[in-house]
This record gives structure tokens, C-alpha cells and sequence, in this order.
């Protein structure tokens, strides 16, 4: 979003003095509070493993490649825990069964092949094109589990973050306005609240 806020007001055409001096001021205040969020590490490799958006909107290098290479650092632990825990027997895991499993491998046929010694999950999965903005993320990456079994790990780790605490903060607000003596049952109350909004509700 910030990228193309940034594009946006760039290519912005302006006629007068005092609209190219306010195009200007909006921008040096875009770039100033949040120039650097390319930086922080949370949102990189959250935005790197957004099938939506990859690497598109990264404007400097150094900062994605960081990502990717903290990516593959996460992926490089993951093979580490899987191989020391590989020692477990087999028969102890319950496989759930997937009926589509089979029309899931098909759907990535193009992209699940051959790997040589320089191309890994993470390259594979860059140079795949973009979806739509329309898709459900996480149903995307359930689709591709089994094409990125390690990046979808990672992807699983990063990309369900809830990104504002406001829904805490208004409970707490809600706790201080609930609780009364004359109320008791003050956690039945809260919790009643916070579902009244879901699809569970009924």
C-alpha cells in the first residue's frame, strides 16, 4: 500500500505552484514515516510470502534479499527440527486422508519440477506469477503445501498475524465498562461479546 501511495503521488500531474509544493511535502512525509518499514523484518517476509504481492513492490534490493534470507534461514531450521525428530515411527502418525490430493499435485505441475543445485523452494516460488488480489491467501497456501512444504511452514508462521491490536484494546474497554458489582459473571459476559460479531454467532 505505501508502494503504491508512493507511485501514485509521484506520477501525480499538478498545474500550480502550490499543488506541486503540497505533492511534494505529502510525499518527503510518506517517505519519511514509512521509508523504511522495507526494513523491518516482520513485514518483509510477510509481504515475500504474500502470493499477491512476492517481491513486486520491494524498492531496495538489500532489503530483499535480507528477507529472502532470513526466509531461508527459517526454512533451514525447519529441516534441522524435521530431521532430528525423524527418529519417531511412522505408524505413530495419523495421515489424513485428501481426496483432491492427487488434483492438487496437477494444479502445480509447472511449477513442481526438477530441482537443480541452485533453484530452491523460495526461487521456485518467486518466479511463479502473482495471483489476483482477490484470493484467499491462506487457502492458496493450503493449495500449495504440497509444492512448498517448507515455505508454506514459514508462510503459516507469518502470514495469520492479526495486524492491529485494536480488537484487544476494545475488549479491555469493554471489561472496564462490564464490570460492576452488581455483575459477576464477568468472563461469560466477554466472551459472549467478542463472538457477537463472527459467523459462529447464531
Amino acid at each position: 500500500m505505501v508502494s503504491c501511495a508512493i507511485d501514485q503521488y509521484k506520477e501525480l500531474g499538478v498545474t500550480s505552484t502550490i499543488a506541486d509544493e503540497l505533492k511534494r511535502n505529502i510525499t518527503l512525509e510518506i517517505e519519511k514515516r514509512f521509508g523504511h518499514l522495507e526494513y523491518n523484518m516482520l513485514l518483509a517476509v510477510s509481504t515475500l510470502l504474500d502470493p499477491r504481492f512476492k517481491n513486486l513492490h520491494f524498492k531496495k534490493p538489500e532489503a530483499c534479499a535480507k528477507a529472502m534470507s532470513r526466509i531461508r534461514k527459517f526454512i533451514s531450521e525447519y529441516k534441522s527440527a524435521v530431521t532430528a525428530s525423524s527418529t519417531s515411527s511412522e505408524d505413530e502418525e495419523k495421515v489424513e486422508f485428501d481426496f483432491w490430493k492427487y488434483h492438487k499435485s496437477l494444479t502445480h505441475t509447472q511449477i513442481k519440477r526438477k530441482k537443480t543445485d541452485g533453484d530452491d523452494e523460495l526461487t521456485l516460488y518467486l518466479s511463479a506469477p502473482v495471483n489476483t488480489l482477490k484470493v484467499n491467501v491462506l487457502e492458496t497456501w493450503q493449495e500449495m503445501q504440497g509444492v512448498y512444504p517448507n515455505l508454506f511452514k514459514v508462510a503459516m508462521c507469518h502470514l495469520p498475524i492479526v495486524a492491529t491490536c485494536v480488537p484487544s484494546e476494545r475488549l479491555f474497554s469493554k471489561a472496564g465498562a462490564t464490570i460492576t458489582q452488581s455483575r459477576s459473571r464477568l468472563s461469560m459476559l466477554l466472551f459472549l461479546s467478542s463472538i457477537a460479531g463472527t459467523k459462529y454467532w447464531n
